[in-house]
């Protein structure tokens, strides 16, 4: 049972800086009436912050009614393609969610459920977007760093350069109370004691682990995946706490299935472009008002997003900047006669010739990076209830745990 808290009282204990954490901090200081100076923020990075017609048959509509209406306890442990027959991956229903949210057939029946009880009532607007909700900049600009600005305003204290290595657990108590925390900044190992009525948050996992960039003229490098991911900070710290207690959840069910979970992004900087005048008179949608363009016909599985301009403070007039992925990054290009993950930014952007645009004139003033992200579905993939842990495991006092894997 959680010991009763005076605020005034209580230390906090935020492990990773993303939204969730920093959205934590905020409720804590502004609801909970934690004082700031007593909320602290550890990261391993140097900063805060660590993305058409759907009809389907009968038939297939009818199971999809089915699918809805289940409890998601009937799921537990199932892919995709253990649900539905081999035609509804065929479906135009399939190629829009699959490509809106980054699905693949192998992935997690239960997270495709979820996604289609929360969206499904809403895909006629999701399909023609101006409704959707949007930040006028990145999400890093909009949102990581006004919050972050507000919590130090505030007090908060952020330690970055801090890696968590280790929780200590009560080692008299029978419910798993938080004792210390082990950090390793600037090369030295230091210990935190954390009392009982303290409160720790844990980021578990990263599906950024192992991302390796390239360029627009060389392709991204093969991530090292025994030894970086395995070793990332919030990986290796969740894989510590699973190896204590099984009620932590098993990582190992999100790390070892890279050939299911890989997906490969690319910003693309346009100068001086006519990308967009021929974007706007293909889709009818200025930029920023329209939906992600599903590209069918491409074997990498290709999606772009067409943002609204600027997308940085600092964008010069003359600039443009887009973004998309890639489902199949494995797969040979219909152009470009390789795999994806190996392909140069230049050579990604036979998105062109997909679309019917100019290559020639449009190519030379284009940078596109590509980016391989060995996890980039880990969350969708499909898994058992015990994998995932809760958010508050059973019988925890002092410790919460978050996204992107619980």
């Amino acid at each position: 049972m959680a010991p009763t808290r005076d605020p005034k009282d209580v230390q906090t204990w935020l492990i990773g800086s993303g939204g969730a954490s920093l959205a934590a901090a905020v409720h804590l200081i502004n609801r909970g009436k934690v004082p700031a100076r007593q909320v602290h923020i550890f990261d391993a990075h140097h900063r805060p912050g660590g993305a058409m017609k759907t009809s389907v048959g009968g038939k297939l509509s009818m199971d999809l009614i089915v699918f809805i209406l289940e409890g998601e306890r009937r799921f537990d442990s199932k892919k995709i393609c253990d649900v539905f027959e081999g035609t509804f991956f065929a479906s135009e229903f399939w190629a829009l969610w699959s490509t809106r949210f980054k699905l693949q057939m192998w992935h997690s029946a239960t997270e495709f459920h979820r996604l289609l009880v929360k969206y499904h009532p809403d895909m006629n607007v999701h399909n023609n977007v101006p409704d959707l909700d949007k930040t006028p900049l990145t999400l890093y600009e909009s949102l990581i760093i006004p919050v972050t600005t507000y919590l130090k305003h505030e007090g908060v204290e952020f330690r970055f350069h801090s890696v968590v290595t280790e929780l200590g657990l009560c080692p008299t108590s029978d419910q798993t109370t938080i004792s210390k925390i082990i950090i390793l900044e600037n090369e030295k190992e230091i210990v935190i004691t954390v009392d009982p009525i303290d409160i720790v948050i844990v980021t578990l996992g990263s599906f950024s682990a192992g991302t390796q960039t390239g360029s627009n003229a060389r392709p991204p490098e093969p991530s090292s995946i025994s030894s970086d991911i395995f070793n990332h900070s919030e990986w290796g710290l969740w894989q510590k706490l699973a190896h204590k207690c099984p009620k932590f959840g098993n990582p190992r069910t999100f790390l070892t299935r890279l050939d299911e979970s890989a997906i490969e992004t690319f910003t693309i900087t346009l100068h001086d472009s006519d990308f967009m005048r021929c974007y706007t008179g293909l889709t009818r949608d200025n930029p920023g008002t329209g939906s992600p363009l599903t590209v069918l016909e491409t074997p990498w599985g290709l999606n772009i997003s067409v943002p609204h301009q600027p997308v940085f403070t600092t964008q010069p007039k003359s600039v443009n900047v887009i973004w998309g992925y890639g489902l199949y990054p494995e797969r040979n290009g219909k152009y470009v006669q390789k795999p994806m993950e190996i392909c140069s930014g230049e050579e990604i952007f036979e998105l062109l010739s997909h679309l019917g645009f100019p290559i020639n004139s449009l190519l030379p003033s284009s940078i596109t990076i590509p980016c391989v992200m060995p996890l980039g579905t880990s969350m969708l993939l499909s898994r058992t209830i015990s994998d995932r842990p809760p958010v508050v495991p059973f019988k925890t006092t002092n410790l919460a745990l978050h996204r992107p894997i619980c």
